[in-house]
């Protein structure tokens, strides 16, 4: 199903939306925001655009990056879940990866340019 989750309402086909977000004492703060052309930023460079924004402001330590890549088996150094990413559908026709913790990063892409936004367009017909 379609969460419609903090999708950006300036989201346009073509564009990658990137955003990155902090939980800190019981809300979510914006870090960061951007929209660049979505022909600049392969889909392998958005997930390592992802990873680096999570390191980059969550102060991740080189051995919690470590661990962000090693698997599950064994209990030295720990196996740290920052790095996995995650896909979800905020809305018909758009995709969204994200990974990271308590410092979440996401990119939200329009991938069916006919499903995108067509509830809202209907509902302003109304």
């Amino acid at each position: 199903m379609y969460e419609n989750y903090k999708l950006c309402s300036e989201l346009r086909e073509k564009q990658v939306c990137i955003v990155v977000h902090k939980y800190w004492e019981g809300s979510f703060e914006q870090l960061f925001h951007t929209h660049i052309p979505k022909q600049r930023l392969s889909q392998d460079n958005r997930m390592n655009t992802l990873r680096s924004l999570v390191v980059h402001y969550s102060g991740t330590s080189p051995e919690m990056i470590v661990g962000c890549f090693i698997n599950k088996q064994g209990k030295e150094p720990p196996h740290y879940p920052g790095f996995q990413v995650h896909v979800s559908y905020p809305e018909p026709g758009v995709l969204r990866t994200y990974c990271g913790t308590d410092v979440q990063a996401w990119c939200d892409v329009v991938t069916r340019g006919e499903a995108f936004r067509v509830a809202d367009l209907q509902n302003r017909g109304r």
